[in-house]
């Protein structure tokens, strides 16, 4: 059976603890997941409309 989920590739970033911080705490406001979060902000920077591929948390 064929999925119709996008293809999706791993991507790996490193960014300092002190603002892996800052983000786990403003994403935790929001309700997402920092990779949503990051998603989001690929989307909106590339002016796509990327949100039904958005993971979805809690």
């Amino acid at each position: 059976m064929n999925s119709l989920k996008p293809k999706k590739e791993m991507v790996s970033v490193r960014i300092p603890e002190d603002m892996n911080g800052k983000l786990e705490q403003h994403v935790s406001g929001l309700g997402v997941s920092k990779n949503a979060f990051i998603l989001m902000l690929i989307a909106q920077t590339l002016g796509s409309d990327q949100q039904s591929t958005l993971p979805r948390t809690g």
